[in-house]
């Protein structure tokens, strides 16, 4: 099983993929389950998981949830099989929340970004489950190669992804397991029963995020109507 544990749809204000072109997309290039991870929001996962039933496709409900300290973010963290969105905060209660739902926690892409100082925080480190220790969006190798040599400090599993915000991104990253179900993928992720594989992503990409967010903002400042200007 081939599985992007990193991906964003629409419902992230920085993204453009679709449910249904998202899964699509996955199903051509070869994946057979998706984590879907929109920056502190569930809305992706009613419309993924319905079109996903077509397909006999497995979506995995996750989030990227900011962690904060003293009103400022310090990094996000990834959680998975989560049953209920999850705000931001502090990242010891997000990590509880994860688990409190049953789900598993992972600090994504922990060195890269201007503001991602998780790995600064060792209780932290201590109290999540996984570690990204390749994200393909991550414009150098070696902070990767950063977040892999923390994972193996801390003696933790890593997972990859591709944190797709495009659909040519889909699949840049991803785990192989030899799980069958949800139950299994589950316990291997936490047992460290997977391979990781991925490539770069052109930094180009980042840019055309930058854009996207920025028409999403401005169409969020919009008047809706007359009332609106008066």
């Amino acid at each position: 099983m081939k599985i992007d544990m990193h991906i964003h749809t629409k419902y992230s204000r920085d993204s453009v993929i679709s449910p249904r072109f998202l899964i699509k997309t996955a199903i051509r290039k070869g994946l057979d389950c998706i984590a879907i991870t929109d920056h502190d929001t569930t809305k992706g996962w009613k419309p993924c998981v319905q079109f996903s039933r077509k397909f006999n496709f497995m979506i995995i409900q996750g989030e990227e949830i900011k962690a904060m300290e003293n009103g400022k973010k310090i990094g996000e963290i990834l959680g998975y099989f989560l049953t209920e969105e999850i705000p931001p905060g502090n990242p010891m209660d997000i990590i509880d929340e994860i688990k409190s739902q049953g789900g598993i926690s992972a600090i994504a892409h922990p060195f890269d970004r201007r503001n991602n100082r998780l790995y600064l925080f060792p209780e932290v480190i201590k109290k999540v489950d996984l570690i990204e220790g390749f994200n393909a969006r991550t414009v150098f190798n070696t902070r990767n190669r950063k977040a892999m040599k923390l994972a193996e400090e801390f003696n933790k599993p890593v997972i990859a992804g591709s944190d797709a915000h495009t659909c040519w991104e889909i699949g840049n990253a991803y785990v192989t397991s030899s799980a069958c179900t949800e139950e299994e993928l589950r316990k291997y992720l936490l047992k460290g029963k997977i391979e990781i594989t991925g490539k770069t992503t052109n930094p180009l990409v980042h840019v055309f995020s930058t854009i996207i967010k920025v028409k999403s903002f401005v169409r969020s400042r919009k008047p809706q109507n007359l009332k609106d200007v008066a």
